[in-house]
């Protein structure tokens, strides 16, 4: 086999491995969210539901609300069998302008971090 015919064909199998291993090596995304950001949530307890685009380590992440004057409030994350979500409950809150915040640890052991924004209406 010639050096050329090596050099591309080596240069074709790393490009394949590259393309097949590229969706573990990324970040946690969000796909879908309960609340959506957004959202104006009725006074009382509510449910979070975030789903993530890969496997998230569920005992090292965590769910924190943020009010309008930054005050943090954490939640208690609920267990799950679902390896791409991360549940938890929402306390009762006043009417205003609150941040869901969420940090998780996929199993890839990247860190993600985000925001939720929503309202509560009076």
């Amino acid at each position: 086999m010639s050096f050329s015919r090596m050099v591309t064909s080596t240069t074709a199998a790393l490009m394949l491995m590259l393309s097949l291993a590229s969706p573990v090596l990324g970040h946690a995304i969000v796909i879908d969210s309960t609340p959506k950001a957004g959202s104006t949530l009725p006074a009382g307890p509510f449910e979070i539901a975030i789903r993530f685009n890969s496997r998230i380590d569920v005992g090292r992440s965590s769910l924190t609300i943020l009010d309008a004057e930054r005050r943090v409030t954490t939640l208690s994350v609920k267990p799950t069998t679902e390896p791409d979500l991360l549940l938890g409950l929402g306390p009762p809150l006043a009417p205003g302008k609150y941040r869901i915040r969420w940090q998780v640890l996929a199993l890839d052991g990247h860190i993600t971090r985000g925001d939720i924004s929503v309202s509560v209406l009076p």
